[in-house]
């Protein structure tokens, strides 16, 4: 069994190369700095006319990574949503929507107070 976030960015207007290779920069940044051994950011093709970004990262289950995975891909998305603030933004921990705060960006509640926890084992 296993968890994934899904993410999928839409707008009228396709992405600009800058655009592109700004959301690539940061995705691979993200990427190279993921610390376990495990799935990382994937973009697949877009499938309608007004999606610009649309992909998943499979989640660990196993306790001592998931919830600093999670506070890692949480901070790319954040990170990817403030490279492209025009576009319509979802993402979902599996069917669970993950919600957006203009000053934090994107959180699950009560996971950093787990991150934490974690640390102290």
């Amino acid at each position: 069994m296993s968890t994934s976030l899904y993410y999928t960015a839409t707008r009228a207007a396709a992405l600009t190369d800058l655009e592109h290779h700004q959301l690539m920069s940061v995705a691979r940044a993200y990427n190279d700095e993921f610390e376990f051994d495990y799935e990382t950011l994937y973009f697949y093709p877009t499938q309608r006319a007004d999606e610009v970004l649309n992909g998943s990262t499979k989640i660990s289950m196993e306790p001592a990574e998931m919830a600093p995975s999670l506070l890692h891909w949480l901070a790319a998305l954040t990170q990817l949503r403030h490279t492209l603030p025009d576009a319509h933004w979802e993402v979902s921990l599996d069917e669970v929507d993950v919600d957006w705060d203009e000053e934090r960006g994107y959180s699950l509640p009560g996971l950093e107070d787990m991150a934490a926890m974690l640390e102290e084992f």
